[in-house]
Order: structure tokens, then C-alpha cells, then sequence
């Protein structure tokens, strides 16, 4: 009996044959990625956005145990002061937390853990800088995320608006630093807001909490249309591109959703509104063109003349 190892009738593939087949999959592979990332991005979009939420809705709650006013600068902090926090605003990270200005309660997340709603999914993928509770200056997320804060609050409805300042003609933007203040003893810091949620004229279009890595949206580091960058400790500059900020300098991340810049590093924000909605930014927030010339007050570095992204913060 013989045998025979050919087996007639039961051709391979030619390498000619797979190599093309690879070259589809290959093919196949770089058109879907593309696709699947804008899947992924979205889906940690739309994570933000329910995190916002809840942000918003606690500053609502809070607001309902303390005269109706917005939340003040340290509503990040833990509902417990914890023992081993230490450093230079210590002191007043556990004031404000004897004070009650924490939203702990009314979240039900600890910011000083992973994944909590204090951090944006998205907000990890530069790899730079964001608040951390732990030293109360910028510090890495990498892979270690605890107490990264990458949500911030309207500073003009925290220090520096009153009655008649936000959403009405009478904008704080002009001569800004003159009305100013953190108020008897840090009040607006530690206690509460100047701002009450009945005086937001319109509420369904100005900012409460946006993606920001601090936990106030200050005046002095924050412009969409400019990229801003710590030089140093304490001081903030604006200039036009990524490749006009100094080699070592550290950026101030804002506006990370959807497509990136690459010149400027920005996409979209998500926005939670006073009127307890959470949006992505209004496609004219970004309007290069001023809508005004009364005057920013100096936020984001526009002194003599006013952009549309500042009246969803003032004056709208």
C-alpha cells in the first residue's frame, strides 16, 4: 500500500494571495480606527457631560441649604479634611471644609479617588497637568488620578459678580478688578459665592461649570482663543500657538473634547448652564471676531474689547 503527502485537490495560498489579504486588513484597520476613536471620544464626551450634571445638580441642592447663592471657590474640597494634606492652602482647604463649602455630600463622590465625577475621562489623554487636592498646585495624572480636579466653576459668579453683574447689559468685565473680592474673612473662598442663583438673569446661557484644570475658571487664565501657560509659579501668559509657549512651561488645559487643534491644542468644552443643563460649547463660542469694545476687565488677556465666549461668562 502506498501513501502520498500530496494532497491533490486541496491548494494553499500563494504569498502573492496573502499578502494581499493582509494588505486589506491593514487597509480596513486604518480606515475603522479613526472611527472607533471618535466612538470612544464620545462616549467619554458624554460621560463628562453626566458628570457636569451631577455637579450642577449638587450646586443646586447646596445652594438650597445656603440662601440660594453659588457655590464658592473651594467646592472641591472633601467632606473630611483629611490628615495627611499638607502644604500652603491646607489651612484653608480645612477651613472651607468646617465651613461646608464641599459638594462631597450632594455628589456622593470622593474627589480625592480614581474615576470619581471631579474628573473628565477625556481629561487624562494629554498626559499634563491637572489640580490635585493632594498639593493644591498642578500635578500629573498619568496613571495615578487621585484627587485630579478637571472641572471649574465661574469665577465672575463666585467673587466677582453681585445683583446686577451676571447675564445683564451691566457687565463685570469692565474695570473687572474693581469689583473683585473674596469678601469679608475669604466668605466668597470658603463660605459661599456672591452670587445668588435668582440673580443669574440668564441662566440658560451662562457658564456654571466647564472642563478647566482648576477648580475656578479664572479671569486671568482662561480664553479660548488664546493658549495659556504658567511661566512660573503664581503667573499666567497668553500667546497664540503651542509652539509660542516656552520649553518647560506649564500649559493650562481647557477645551480637550472632539477634534484637537493642533496649533492651539483645543476642541470643544462641555458647558453646564446655571439653568441646570449641560451642553457642548455653542458653535460661536470660538467667534474669533469682537462683538464688543466696552472691554473684557482683562479676561483672558482682552482688555479693550469684548468676544462672544465672554458674555457666556458675563454680560450676555
Amino acid at each position: 500500500m502506498e501513501y502520498s503527502s500530496n494532497k491533490a485537490g486541496k491548494p494553499g495560498f500563494t504569498l502573492i494571495e496573502l499578502l494581499v489579504v493582509i494588505s486589506i486588513i491593514a487597509l480596513l484597520m486604518a480606515i475603522m480606527m479613526p472611527a472607533l476613536s471618535r466612538v470612544r471620544e464620545s462616549a467619554k464626551s458624554t460621560v463628562c457631560k453626566s458628570h457636569i450634571k451631577q455637579l450642577v445638580t449638587a450646586a443646586m441642592l447646596w445652594a438650597e441649604d445656603n440662601d440660594g447663592h453659588v457655590v464658592p471657590a473651594m467646592w472641591h474640597v472633601p467632606e473630611k479634611h483629611p490628615e495627611d494634606d499638607t502644604g500652603m492652602a491646607s489651612s484653608l482647604r480645612r477651613e472651607a471644609t468646617e465651613n461646608g463649602a464641599s459638594l462631597e455630600p450632594y455628589t456622593g463622590s470622593d474627589a480625592a479617588k480614581e474615576s470619581s465625577l471631579y474628573t473628565c475621562p477625556s481629561a487624562t489623554k494629554f498626559g499634563e497637568n491637572f489640580f490635585s487636592l493632594s498639593t493644591s498646585v498642578f500635578a500629573s495624572t498619568g496613571d495615578n488620578r487621585r484627587g485630579t480636579i478637571s472641572y471649574g466653576v465661574n469665577e465672575f459668579a463666585v467673587i466677582y459678580t453681585g445683583d446686577k453683574y451676571v447675564g445683564t447689559k451691566g457687565s463685570p468685565g469692565v474695570n473687572g478688578a474693581s469689583y473683585a473680592s473674596w469678601g469679608d474673612n475669604n466668605e466668597y473662598c470658603l463660605n459661599r459665592g456672591k452670587a445668588k442663583l435668582a440673580q443669574i438673569q440668564k441662566a440658560a446661557s451662562t457658564v456654571y461649570f466647564t472642563d478647566f484644570s482648576y477648580p475656578m475658571v479664572h479671569n486671568f487664565m482662561y480664553n479660548p482663543l488664546k493658549v495659556c501657560y504658567s511661566p512660573s509659579p503664581g503667573s499666567y501668559a497668553f500667546v497664540d500657538t503651542l509652539a509660542n509657549v516656552p520649553s518647560g512651561a506649564q500649559i493650562v488645559q481647557a477645551r480637550w473634547h472632539g477634534k484637537v487643534d493642533q496649533q492651539t491644542g483645543y476642541g470643544d468644552s462641555n458647558i453646564g448652564w446655571f439653568d441646570g443643563s449641560v451642553t457642548q460649547e455653542p458653535e460661536d463660542f470660538d467667534d474669533p471676531e469682537p462683538v464688543g469694545s466696552s472691554g473684557g476687565g482683562g479676561f483672558g488677556g482682552s482688555r479693550n474689547k469684548t468676544y462672544r465666549w465672554q458674555r457666556y461668562f458675563f454680560d450676555n
